[in-house]
């Protein structure tokens, strides 16, 4: 069964910053590297529970994407029983986490 994917205004905002950061519209490898992104985001409808959990946030997962220097996280909720994954929001890998 196919989990939908709900992004967070937050996690809209998020993907929005990084597409104007790495300037998708202007360079090919960027916009590949956004598509990938997005691409491992979509995938979490076969494979929900993929992510590591977060110590510390019950319930949350996170996943990676890119590599160093260039990693970004994925943080994500996963509800069994209404099928669904909900993204909370995608951070820079170096970033402090959000108490």
């Amino acid at each position: 069964m196919a989990f939908p994917i709900k992004l967070t205004r937050r996690a809209e905002r998020d993907l929005a910053h990084i597409a104007n950061y790495v300037d998708v519209q202007l360079h090919l490898a960027a916009s590949d590297w956004f598509v990938g992104l997005t691409d491992t985001i979509l995938s979490l409808r076969h494979l929900p529970k993929r992510g590591s959990l977060v110590a510390g946030k019950s319930g949350r997962r996170q996943l990676f994407y890119g590599s160093k220097p260039h990693v970004y996280k994925v943080i994500y909720v996963v509800n069994d029983a209404a099928g669904k994954v909900t993204i909370l929001q995608v951070r820079h890998g170096a970033r402090r986490p959000i108490r």
